[in-house]
């Protein structure tokens, strides 16, 4: 008898885990019904297992632990979404179940002191379960924006996520297994309790989202890396055409009778007009070493050309003769994604400022290289408070990229950065450290 109420339990449980994760995953696709009831026979088998062994190791940290694991295997089977997806809808799941459960519990433990009842006789009631896991269904869907958009935006390195995951659900095993479910009520200690495992909850969330918007960000720029490679290619092409071009007009106008002005005048202006082309920054880029950063640059400079910005740009030769490609496919990525970060900032904080002007210097200072980008700018700049998580001057949905790039910052030794400000240009400095580098692969 006792396993059959466990039995169900698990099953209509496994049926909201279902429900729920149509919902995050945003899944809108037919799943074979068959396949789909038994997986949720199989996992409800698992489930209740676990729930009937009385066991003091499995009535702690290992539980929840083994609970986690089996969520995340459901969605893997069910949805065959990536691991980082389904790691996170799973401690989505879970938390939100830990939610759901503190909500159901306190109201039905304030209910059953009217009556001098305690939790304990409600504690494995199959009618708890359904309330539990329709509430859970019902916090879901309500925040359901949100949280569809924090699992579509997953995706960092999983051995570090799993770690922050671990951590939560740890936290969460020692607060709860603490104070037992069946002990609930309202006192300081619980309340306490419950502030600190809400807290810790919500860091661990942050973490994880921090650790989405730097992957986000990378994976972005490197994709536009690659992608301006294609750019640089026809730049190269449009140059080479123009030039000559330029050559047999002027060929042709040594040829014309001095007598006939008005085709002379005309020539004139179509060599005019080809002396005014801007694009003479691709001389400059040829002297990267990296084709995925020329790209990048020569992309974000057509960028800034259409915004009738001014641009300076001066690129050292020596440059062409620096160990910068050199760095690993990883270090590359992190530079795409920290000059895409100050290009992009750059460019808007240009096109809001009188001058409009933004100026690139690259060179060599001994074995490291320097890049240094300024940009014009109105308005006031707090440089102390520049890389915190959400300042900007820009308004709403901004003040992500400087935090990011000091994260990355943080994490690698081959990169430092350096900002001040001269007049009313805002300077950006980044020094690859390609002494590091040599250190490193000794």
């Amino acid at each position: 008898m006792k396993f059959l109420e466990y039995y169900a339990g698990s099953i209509i449980l496994w049926s909201v885990i279902y429900l729920i994760g149509k919902i995050l995953f945003d899944e809108h696709r037919k799943i074979n019904l068959y396949k789909l009831i038994l997986v949720i026979l199989t996992f409800s088998c698992a489930l209740t297992y676990l729930n009937i062994i009385d066991s003091e190791i499995l009535r702690g940290t290992i539980k929840i632990m083994s609970v986690y694991s089996l969520q995340y295997l459901f969605y893997k089977i069910i949805f065959k979404e990536s691991e980082s997806k389904c790691m996170t809808a799973a401690l989505i799941m879970y938390l939100c179940l830990f939610v759901s459960e503190i909500i159901v519990v306190l109201i039905t433990t304030a209910i059953l002191n009217a009556f001098n009842l305690t939790m304990a006789s409600m504690k494995n009631d199959l009618l708890m379960n359904i309330i539990i896991s329709l509430c859970n269904l019902a916090i879901t869907e309500i925040a359901k924006n949100k949280l569809i958009l924090f699992v579509k935006n997953s995706n960092y390195n999983t051995k570090s996520s799993l770690i922050i995951i671990v951590i939560i659900l740890v936290t969460i095993a020692l607060l709860v297994f603490k104070i037992p479910v069946d002990k609930w009520k309202i006192s300081t200690e619980f309340i306490i309790t419950m502030m600190i495992l809400l807290c810790f909850c919500f860091v661990g969330l942050f973490l994880l989202k921090q650790k989405s918007d730097i992957q986000k960000t990378t994976s972005m720029y490197q994709q536009l890396a690659s992608y301006s490679n294609v750019t640089t290619k026809l730049l190269e092409d449009y140059r080479i055409v123009s030039h000559e071009h330029k050559n047999q007009l002027s060929i042709i106008r040594g040829m014309v009778d001095d007598s006939n002005s008005e085709l002379i005048a005309y020539i004139d202006n179509l060599l005019n007009k080809r002396n005014i082309i801007k694009y003479q920054w691709a001389n400059q880029l040829n002297n990267l070493p990296i084709t995925g950063l020329k790209g990048l640059l020569n992309y974000k400079l057509i960028e800034m050309e259409s915004k009738k910005i001014n641009i300076n740009i001066s690129i050292s030769k020596d440059i062409a003769k620096s160990k910068l490609n050199k760095l690993t496919a990883k270090q590359k990525d992190e530079l795409y994604s920290i000059m895409g970060i100050y290009l992009d900032n750059a460019i808007e904080a240009a096109k809001m400022s009188k001058k409009k002007e933004v100026s690139l210097e690259i060179y060599k200072d001994k074995r490291d290289v320097v890049i240094i980008l300024a940009n014009t700018y109105s308005g006031k700049i707090n440089l102390a408070k520049i890389d915190d998580y959400g300042y900007t001057t820009k308004g709403k949905n901004h003040g992500i990229g400087l935090h990011i790039v000091k994260r990355i910052l943080e994490e690698n030794n081959i990169f430092s950065q350096n900002r001040t400000l001269f007049e009313e240009y805002y300077i950006q400095e980044l020094r690859v450290k390609l002494s590091n580098l040599t250190k490193q692969t000794k």
